[in-house]
C-alpha cells in the first residue's frame, strides 16, 4: 500500500482495535472518506518469505469482521445495494448464483426496495452468526412465541399433520433466519412423480421441488430473505404435475407435516 504520509496522518494512521486482519480494509475506507479514490494494481505480485497468514474461520478473523462491518455498516450496506441493483438491472439471471431459488417477478420489478432488502438480510444473518459464534449477549430466538400455522390438520395418532395444498406461515419479530425446511412425508397412496411442493418466503423469493426419489420430504430454501420490522411470510403449496412437469391443480392431503425448520429452530404447528 503507498499513500502520501500526510494522509496517513490526517486518518490517524491504523485503528489498533483490528488485530492482525482488516486495518487495511479500515485504512482504505478511511481515505476514501476523505474524498480521495482508492486504486488497486491486480498484476503486482509480492513474495512472502515468511508466511504469517492465519485460517479465515479463525475466531481472530471473525473478531476482526464483526467490528469492521460494525463501523462501516453503512458504506458496506450501500455497495452491496448498488451491486444488487445492476444484478437486477440486467435480464438474465446471473443473480441466482447469490440467491437460493428465484427472486419473484413483482419483488425483481422493485429493483431499489429489493436491493435495499437483499443487502439488509445478508448484513443481518452475518451479524446474527457473529452473536452466535462469538458469544455476544442477545436473544434471537425470541420470534418462536410469535408464530403462527395454517392449512394443516393434526393426526393425532401419528403425531404429525395433514397438509393442506398451501401451508401458511406467519412470523413476528424475526429479524433474520438462516434456512427454511420442510420435514415431510408424501402418503403411500399417492405416486410420487406427480406431486411438486413449492416453497416461497414473503413473496419474494421462491424454490420448486420435483419429488421422485422416496416419500421422504425434506426441502427448504437457504438463506431466506427476511424482512425485519414485518411479518413474515413462509409459504409451501403443493401441486399435482403431469407428465410434462406441468402444475394441473392444488394437492390437499398429499404429505403429512412432521415439522418445520426456521433458522435452525423446530417449529410445530400450534
Amino acid at each position: 500500500m503507498v499513500m502520501l504520509r500526510s494522509d496517513f496522518e490526517e486518518i490517524g494512521g491504523f485503528d489498533e482495535a483490528f488485530i492482525n486482519g482488516c486495518e487495511d480494509i479500515d485504512l482504505c475506507l478511511n481515505i476514501r472518506h476523505l474524498g480521495k479514490q482508492i486504486y488497486v494494481a491486480p498484476n503486482s505480485q509480492i513474495l512472502h518469505h515468511v508466511s504469517l497468514s492465519r485460517s479465515r474461520t479463525s475466531l481472530q478473523n471473525e473478531k476482526n469482521s464483526q467490528y469492521l462491518y460494525a463501523k462501516w455498516r453503512k458504506e458496506i450496506k450501500l455497495k452491496l445495494t448498488k451491486s444488487w441493483i445492476d444484478l437486477l438491472e440486467n435480464s438474465n439471471t446471473d443473480y441466482q448464483y447469490f440467491i437460493d431459488g428465484t427472486l419473484t417477478p413483482s419483488f425483481r420489478s422493485k429493483r431499489h426496495s429489493a436491493a435495499i432488502a437483499i443487502a439488509e438480510a445478508a448484513l443481518l444473518r452475518e451479524e446474527a452468526r457473529w452473536h452466535r459464534e462469538l458469544g455476544n449477549p442477545t436473544s434471537l430466538d425470541n420470534w418462536l412465541n410469535n408464530v403462527s400455522v395454517s392449512g394443516v390438520t393434526e393426526v393425532k395418532q401419528l403425531k404429525k399433520y395433514l397438509a393442506d395444498s398451501q401451508i401458511n406461515i406467519y412470523i413476528d419479530k424475526i429479524k433474520t433466519a438462516q434456512n427454511f425446511y420442510v420435514c415431510a412425508r408424501l402418503l403411500d397412496e399417492v405416486d410420487i412423480e406427480t406431486i411438486e411442493v413449492e416453497l416461497s418466503v414473503n413473496d419474494a423469493q421462491k424454490k420448486a421441488f420435483r419429488l421422485s426419489d422416496g416419500r421422504v420430504i425434506n426441502v427448504g430454501i437457504i438463506n431466506p430473505i427476511i424482512f425485519p420490522g414485518q411479518k413474515n411470510h413462509f409459504k409451501a403449496e403443493i401441486y399435482f404435475i403431469d407428465a410434462d412437469g406441468i402444475k394441473t391443480k392444488p394437492a390437499p392431503n398429499a404429505i403429512l407435516i412432521s415439522h418445520f425448520v426456521i433458522d435452525d429452530q423446530v417449529v410445530k404447528p400450534s
